[in-house]
């Protein structure tokens, strides 16, 4: 089973870099703008914007596209790419058929509330496509906005306080690396000694 340390390993790891970009096909399209230094600095607008961005396209019914869609809103946008990129993995195969349901009703419930009109066109398979497509993405907007607004008032009111418990975790992370360094160190010193 996977510990959260793994599962945080692993999502900080598979994070786009700057320099993962670099001689990509991406980085020869867009040239040296791809590097631009307010997409990739952690700032507290930087990075609350980002997570904004990502929640907005996260909760689209865009499944299989949302890191793209959100990666180029935050390149356009001038916010932190990462971090926009990373919350479109709130919506998954897992979390989808919990969350897409959920917004197709709100859209109707908002749809029946300011008297939308749905779309009338001619019957077929395309008709039905648009018919139930309008309330997904009425709900799914809707959903996105209101949680992107929260989003991005939680992390940037509460930024100083986040970068307190980094640099904690930092420092304590430092001490034990000493610490096993020193006993490393230690371990190789009682080594010499006995041969």
């Amino acid at each position: 089973m996977l510990k959260f340390r793994d599962i945080k390993e692993k999502i900080i790891k598979n994070l786009p870099r700057r320099h993962h970009l670099r001689g990509t096909i991406l980085h020869r399209a867009i040239g040296e703008k791809l590097f631009k230094k307010e997409c990739w600095t952690m700032t507290r607008h930087s990075v609350a914007a980002g997570l904004a961005v990502g929640t907005i396209v996260a909760f689209t019914p865009t499944i299989g596209v949302q890191m793209l869609l959100a990666g180029a809103a935050a390149y356009f946008l001038r916010v932190n790419i990462p971090a926009a990129i990373i919350v479109c993995w709130v919506t998954n195969p897992v979390t989808a058929p919990v969350i897409i349901p959920l917004q197709y009703k709100l859209g109707v419930r908002l749809m029946t509330v300011f008297h939308i009109r749905w779309v009338n066109i001619q019957p077929g398979l395309f008709c039905k496509l648009v018919y139930y497509a309008w309330p997904l993405w009425i709900g799914s907007l809707v959903s996105g906005l209101i949680l992107a607004i929260i989003v991005y008032w939680a992390v940037f009111l509460s930024w100083d306080r986040l970068m307190f418990l980094k640099s904690k975790v930092d420092r304590s992370l430092h001490n034990i690396h000493e610490e096993i360094e020193h006993k490393i160190h230690h371990r190789d010193r009682k080594q010499q000694r006995n041969k």
